[in-house]
């Protein structure tokens, strides 16, 4: 996702500039999709101590995966503002939701490591979707080269279904298996 996320803060105004956004127009393009995440992130942050991490992280996730094509294909600020909310309430599912499951995953000696890890890979992704897309873009254009970063975190989404197991599913599967005294 940070892959993803990168990429759109990194091109959002040059492709907004070259389908005729002005420079207030993208501000406020930026500045809805920022709104949509903060205002997301604590309410996905209850909804996940409710059902669990990782079912909101697959949202967020499809969310992201389903915005960026749609950002890069817009072409008035209408459709921009339709379309780059879904990708903060996306990112202000999954930011918050993974420090939770990390927070969740690790061991409390071992809690700093793993959230130091973690925000390396945000750093990587963030700093790496402007470099990955721009070098796309230059072969497949901008829809194309969303499409693909698209394809990607969808990928990643069906690795973490099967990959990771969801600590709150976990738990209440073993109360669920204790015997009824």
């Amino acid at each position: 996702m940070y892959l993803g996320y990168g990429a759109f803060l990194g091109f959002l105004p040059i492709y907004a500039k070259n389908v005729g956004l002005n420079d207030a127009e993208i501000a406020i393009v930026l500045g809805a999709q920022l709104v949509l995440a903060m205002v997301a992130k604590p309410i996905t942050g209850r909804v996940s101590d409710r059902v669990g991490r990782i079912p909101v992280i697959i949202v967020g996730l499809l969310l992201c995966a389903a915005a960026l094509p749609l950002i890069f294909r817009s072409e008035s600020l209408t459709v921009f503002l339709l379309a780059a909310p879904l990708l903060g309430v996306g990112v202000g599912a999954v930011t918050p939701v993974t420090n939770a499951l990390i927070a969740d995953l690790a061991s409390a000696r071992r809690l700093g490591a793993a959230m130091g890890v973690f925000g390396t890979i945000w750093d990587i992704g963030e700093a790496a979707g402007p470099m990955i897309a721009g070098f796309l873009i230059g072969g497949l254009g901008y829809a194309a080269t969303f499409d693909v970063l698209a394809a990607v975190i969808a990928v990643v989404t069906v690795g973490l279904m099967a990959l990771v197991r969801d600590p709150k599913a976990a738990a209440r599967d073993r109360e669920s298996a204790r015997p009824v005294k």
